[in-house]
């Protein structure tokens, strides 16, 4: 492990921004910001990430809806594992749909961090 990653870590259990977050969601985030998205596929990511040039989602209130009903349930489950199967049995327009609002969140939280750390 690097030097730089551990100080990273250190630095996030000392000023511990993150403790509004439940531990596993902890977890994906910090796996996120290292380029590893535990809740969707590899291949899905690179494929959603050429897509997101176009990004035309949350056209209306029917696909607002329908993301909120998705997230619930991802937020729902208990383990990785099961969050996990959930996104994979998703079409993939919803699966692309929900990818988009998951890294628009972590960019919401790497925003939030970067401010409790200043």
């Amino acid at each position: 492990m690097s030097s730089i990653v551990l100080s990273e870590n250190f630095l996030l259990q000392s000023q511990n921004p993150l403790t509004s977050l439940p531990p596993l969601w902890e977890v994906i985030y910090q796996e996120a910001m290292r380029g590893h998205h535990l809740l969707f596929r590899k291949n899905d990511v690179e494929r959603f990430d050429a897509e997101a040039e176009s990004n035309r989602f949350w056209e209306n209130a029917e696909m607002s809806d329908e993301l909120e009903v998705m997230v619930l349930k991802v937020i729902a489950c208990a383990e990785l594992s099961a969050m996990v199967k959930f996104v994979d049995e998703l079409e993939q327009e919803a699966r692309r749909n929900l990818y988009f609002m998951y890294k628009r969140t972590l960019g919401l939280w790497r925003c939030y961090v970067k401010d409790h750390m200043n």
